[in-house]
């Protein structure tokens, strides 16, 4: 809370007429947060989905019946 108050005071110090430039930097600066996390969140997801491939295709596929397997 300390450094929330910091930034207020010092937005309070900023002439009205820069307002808009510092509503800007702050308004997608937060925007960058929120894709940043989304794409933490996707690729945790295609990691996942990947590990789940490899998995599959270095043991499950031995797994499959003979009849619909490649190397038989």
């Amino acid at each position: 809370m300390i450094l929330q108050k910091q930034l207020i005071e010092e937005i309070a110090l900023i002439p009205p007429e820069k307002y808009t430039d510092i509503y800007d930097l702050l308004h997608y600066f937060r925007l960058g947060l929120i894709q940043d996390k989304d794409k933490q969140k996707a690729d945790s997801v295609f990691n996942i989905l990947t590990q789940l491939s490899d998995d599959f295709m270095s043991e499950g596929r031995n797994q499959l019946p003979l009849q619909i397997r490649e190397d038989s």
